[in-house]
């Protein structure tokens, strides 16, 4: 005799509007244990017990990372003994599942072996920790929802889901909901009945939760207690502002000079920005490219050369790594000595607060104090802009608010460096800047008397 177990699953707040919800993009956000993640495999479960033949994926970013985390939540909380769901681990031509005795299947895999999980087609996509994968990653994932079973969809609203506790506000997922593209479902403490009572009290696990969130300080108290996107701990640019920084060109603008930045990439995107510097020496970024390396570098000398042509531009500085690249692109090689990134860091992150008239100082006249003192006609501004509405600039953006510093400890003390991911753009950025400021610093030191600059640093001719 088979005794039949029902069990009742509590839902509330977003997690109810998750159950409900059909949109083909669907973000599930809040602070740490909100119950997202135990709901959207409830649902995946109760999908794949209700409709025979449905097939799943859960993906994340590394496959490795699922069992630990996901994972261990689907076989601890929601599959129990009974369900007739077994695990197969894969093969070479497979990608490890969980099967149902209907013939629906759970896929589970990671973008690092995307070929392997983009080889079926589903009627639901879970991408478990979204803010881990990429834009180009998410909207790779969206064709897959193709499943056909008897030339019908086992399911009508075919769908992804991805779940997250926020990230900084220029995330790219955070604006694509902004955008109105994927629909955004906000969870909260109190839809985990595990925290709260059903009358709104706080359990006992909840009062104990609830106090360990609120001794967070900064951006993780922002986010997993509040549920904010907010801005990255350790920025490097922590006053880069959309609102401030990014705005259309201005009328009777004059620009001196303009100069490349490059970043190679070969695992990684390479990035070229074009940065015009203006008769204030504010600095205006007119455009951005950024593609991984998929043809030999053909990109990338186009995108070269068509800044060069579009911008009038002569001079540019390029990767530490990539000496014969530069050269060939008649360009100088930035330093890969230590501390050369951080120098560069510095260079730039000046340039984001105001200036009296909007009159920028080089970075050897601010060290000497020789700095425009006004009073000028022209309002105060910042020292550097992305000009709206260009190629890359958003992404640019979205590169800046993410980019931090990393602190590491060790037996001569801590150690401070830049995180180096998603930041391909910014790098390219860096290396214009310090283009500009070194052949800039060239006529401030001749002009003070502070000696002779090196050979290699040649003075910049406006054009």
């Amino acid at each position: 005799m088979t005794t039949e177990v029902v069990r009742t699953l509590k839902l509330r707040g977003g997690n109810r509007e998750l159950w409900a919800a059909r949109d083909r993009e669907l973000l599930v956000e809040g602070p740490r244990g909100t119950g997202k993640t135990r709901t959207i495999l409830e649902l995946i479960n109760d999908l794949c017990q209700a409709f025979p033949g449905l097939v799943v994926l859960i993906v994340r970013k590394y496959q490795r990372t699922l069992a630990s985390t996901c994972l261990r939540t689907l076989n601890e909380q929601v599959l129990h003994n009974g369900d007739g769901v077994s695990f197969f681990g894969g093969s070479a031509d497979e990608p490890a599942s969980y099967r149902y005795r209907n013939g629906s299947r759970i896929v589970v895999g990671g973008m690092d072996n995307a070929d392997k999980v983009k080889s079926s087609e589903y009627s639901l996509v879970y991408a478990n920790e979204v803010t881990e994968l990429t834009e180009d990653d998410w909207e790779s994932l969206l064709p897959l929802l193709r499943q056909l079973r008897d030339g019908e969809r086992p399911i009508e609203a075919q769908r992804i889901i991805g779940d997250c506790n926020p990230a900084d506000s220029g995330h790219w997922l955070n604006r694509r909901c902004e955008a109105g593209k994927t629909r955004r479902i906000r969870t909260t403490l109190r839809d985990n009945p595990a925290y709260y009572a059903d009358a709104g009290a706080l359990t006992e696990a909840g009062e104990a939760y609830l106090a360990t969130l609120t001794s967070l300080t900064g951006p993780r108290r922002e986010r997993w207690l509040l549920g904010l996107w907010t801005g990255v701990e350790n920025a490097c640019y922590p006053i880069f502002d959309r609102m401030t920084h990014v705005r259309p060109l201005e009328p009777g603008l004059h620009f001196k000079a303009t100069v490349i930045g490059e970043d190679y990439g070969a695992t990684h995107k390479c990035g070229v920005a074009a940065m015009s510097v203006d008769q204030y020496n504010r600095r205006w970024i007119r455009e951005a490219w950024g593609e991984a390396d998929t043809d030999e570098g053909r990109s990338l000398n186009l995108t070269v050369s068509q800044f060069k042509e579009r911008y009038a531009a002569w001079r540019g500085r390029g990767d530490p790594n990539q000496k014969y690249l530069n050269d060939r692109h008649g360009f100088a090689t930035a330093s890969g000595a230590a501390g050369s990134r951080l120098h560069r860091v510095d260079l730039l992150e000046r340039l984001f607060y105001s200036y009296p008239g909007g009159r920028v100082p080089t970075f050897a006249e601010e060290r000497t104090l020789t700095v425009p003192r006004g009073p000028f006609a022209e309002a105060d501004s910042p020292g550097l802009f992305l000009v709206e509405g260009m190629r890359g600039i958003d992404e640019l953006a979205a590169e800046l608010e993410a980019y931090h510093y990393v602190f590491t400890e060790t037996p001569k003390g801590k150690t401070k460096d830049v995180y180096r991911a998603n930041d391909d753009l910014v790098a390219a950025v860096e290396y214009a800047n310090e283009e500009w400021e070194e052949g800039a610093a060239q006529a401030v030191q001749t002009r003070i008397g502070l000696g002779r600059p090196p050979r290699r640093v040649r003075e910049y001719v406006p054009i």
